[in-house]
């Protein structure tokens, strides 16, 4: 069979545009989302009044083997748990021990809950060294993910930047699970000037009375 020197020139025109195209995409900085472009982050509303607030975070407690914040989700959906001791921070990194403040070492759900005050505005720097899944909202807002299970151990989140514009307190949520083994879960933040990441301090959180 033979082809016309025409038809040849416009196959290897098509090849060479394909191998360029694929060079492109393979080599075009990746594009992610930042916390901000999820839309505004607003301090709750109302804002809480000091005689209304305890400190720490409350949490919430259920008991299942998941892989991932999807299934815990799912496990939780018409009940969050039962009522734990409150946080003073999240800064735990138990090891084998119980997970958080459960009376559990394996198959823990957490749902925490409660407010965080940020008294400055400007960029604040977030990131959370977990083990195993975590999800982190701020405001309402997805601002942190790690959402499965980790088969090596403690894994800190990339950092995000979130630019607030009100200060005050905000709403914080962070979903937890840890599957078996060893449990991880401390959430650190850079506030506007700060020189380093530290440990999200127990003075800025609270949670409201019931």
């Amino acid at each position: 069979m033979s082809y016309s020197r025409n038809f040849i020139d416009r196959v290897i025109r098509t090849a060479s545009a394909a191998a360029v195209a694929a060079v492109v995409v393979l080599t075009a900085p990746l594009i992610t989302q930042t916390a901000a472009s999820a839309g505004e982050i607003e301090p709750a509303s109302p804002q809480p009044k000091a005689s209304q607030l305890k400190p720490g975070l409350a949490v919430y407690y259920s008991f299942n083997y998941v892989r991932a914040i999807k299934w815990m989700l799912y496990y939780t959906r018409n009940n969050k748990g039962q009522s734990g001791t409150p946080l003073p921070q999240i800064n735990y990194k138990t090891g084998i021990g119980n997970v958080l403040t459960s009376n559990r070492a394996d198959g823990v759900l957490a749902t925490i809950e409660g407010f965080i005050k940020l008294d400055k505005a400007g960029p604040y720097i977030f990131k959370i060294n977990a083990n195993d899944g975590v999800r982190v909202l701020l405001a309402g807002k997805r601002i942190l993910d790690d959402p499965k299970w980790h088969s090596l151990g403690d894994a800190m989140t990339a950092p995000v930047t979130v630019q607030i514009k009100k200060p005050g307190w905000y709403k914080l949520k962070v979903l937890y699970f840890e599957r078996k083994g060893t449990s991880t879960l401390q959430l650190y933040w850079q506030p506007p000037g700060a020189g380093a990441a530290n440990i999200v301090p127990a003075g800025v959180l609270a949670h409201q009375m019931k």
